[in-house]
């Protein structure tokens, strides 16, 4: 995403309003994106294996670590595919030249648009709709990782953790930096070194954006040290968010509801769930989400089959 001024940035309001009114380039991407051919070469069905790759990760909590290296081959491969055609594309190249944008907005993990970032010349702020994972995108912003209480990808754990756990937590590290992350492959230092980019050895190179904007919040996030280049800013929405039906708003906004015998009670809120149309997420998490919601002395308006809930009785 390119912005054509400066303003435009604070005016976007992160996580409240869309960036709409913005120059749009049409880049389709490599020609036989979606094929069999492309599925071959590419040996996964990007749905599928997405889906696998969540799966892997919680299995995590197994103690097998046994986290497939294959569901990030295809990320690699795809983005390289999609690197190549876009930078050998003349046309493209030379409209977003033209444009003069000033600032380039681009997702953190496609280390490919740091070579557009180069060929363009335009200041970087990088994007992620999701928190900060370590040890993924500790090197990448310099984020200390404090392994003894920042749980690790695929970990499963919580901040305060028992020496066994610390154990395991340190084996999710390993097993990330140097399995997971181990490096570039040639296809893709060839292809930086061909744009005249020096390409380290890790699998996310160092950003060299002037900030990066996570969609974290700290009411949710692990505790950790963040220099002053990350910050996070809650969810970042495709759209608008959309108020809440009436009766739904009347409930949340009560602050003295009546319980059964009579019995007036003042609480301060309650608690909302909504978990979007998009998000996967086990039985087992749903059952441990409810129940540490039950203890809270607040109602919770969740919209849950019963089936999904047994013998979870609260308000």
């Amino acid at each position: 995403m390119l912005m054509s001024s400066g303003d435009e940035l604070g005016q976007a309001r992160l996580a409240r309003k869309p960036f709409d009114a913005l120059p749009k380039l049409n880049f389709s991407g490599p020609p036989d994106v979606g094929t069999e051919k492309w599925l071959r070469r590419v040996k996964r069905d990007p749905v599928k294996k997405g889906a696998e790759l969540y799966e892997a990760l919680a299995l995590l909590e197994k103690a097998g670590l046994g986290l497939s290296t294959q569901d990030f081959d295809w990320m690699r491969q795809t983005g390289l595919s999609l690197a190549r055609s876009l930078l050998a594309d003349k046309e493209c190249i030379a409209a977003l030249k033209a444009n003069n944008h000033d600032l380039i907005l681009r997702d953190t993990i496609g280390w490919h648009t740091q070579l557009l970032s180069k060929m363009l010349e335009v200041p970087e702020v990088d994007i992620l709709t999701a928190g900060v994972a370590m040890p993924l995108l500790g090197p990448r912003y310099s984020i200390p990782n404090r392994i003894a209480y920042i749980p690790q990808m695929g970990s499963l754990l919580p901040s305060v953790m028992n020496f066994k756990q610390r154990l395991q937590n340190y084996a999710c590290y390993l097993l990330f930096r140097y399995a997971v992350m181990a490096g570039k492959s040639t296809e893709e230092r060839q292809l930086a070194e061909s744009y005249g980019y020096d390409l380290d050895s890790s699998w996310l190179p160092r950003s060299t954006a002037s900030a990066f904007i996570a969609g974290g919040d700290w009411a949710l996030e692990y505790p950790m040290p963040l220099p002053p280049k990350v910050q996070l800013v809650g969810p970042l929405l495709a759209s608008p968010a959309k108020p809440l039906p009436h009766d739904f708003q009347t409930f949340l906004d009560e602050t003295v509801v009546q319980r059964p015998g009579g019995v007036l009670h003042q609480r301060e809120g309650a608690v909302f769930v909504s978990m979007g149309t998009v998000i996967r997420i086990f039985e087992s998490e749903i059952r441990g989400m409810a129940a540490n919601l039950v203890a809270l002395e607040r109602p919770v308006l969740w919209k849950l089959p019963q089936s999904e809930l047994p013998g979870c009785t609260g308000r």
